[in-house]
């Protein structure tokens, strides 16, 4: 019986493991509000935040496409939005000015 669950756990570890061929590879996505009014940021129409005048934030991510968009509810500023495509190692900045 002390063989079989060592058996089982030693199966469990290797269907489990890292295959060494797959790595995975990050971007950085950066938001900067240079405006005078408050954004909430969208990223793929998922609401991340919202972000006050002068600030920014990073944020890192899987590779792929993004749509990143800034939605402002004061009539002084507009809404504004961008896309790309960011490979591995790439930086996405996405400046609302």
């Amino acid at each position: 019986m002390k063989y079989l669950s060592l058996l089982y756990v030693l199966f469990l570890m290797l269907s489990t493991s890292c295959n060494p061929d797959e790595v995975e590879c990050d971007i950085t996505i950066i938001i900067t509000n240079n405006k005078i009014c408050d954004a909430d940021i969208y990223l793929n129409d998922v609401f991340i935040g919202t972000l006050e005048p002068n600030y920014y934030f990073n944020l890192t991510r899987p590779e792929g496409f993004y749509n990143c968009e800034a939605s402002i509810s004061n009539i002084l500023c507009s809404d504004e939005s961008a896309s790309m495509n960011v490979n591995c190692g790439e930086t996405f900045n996405f400046s609302i000015d």
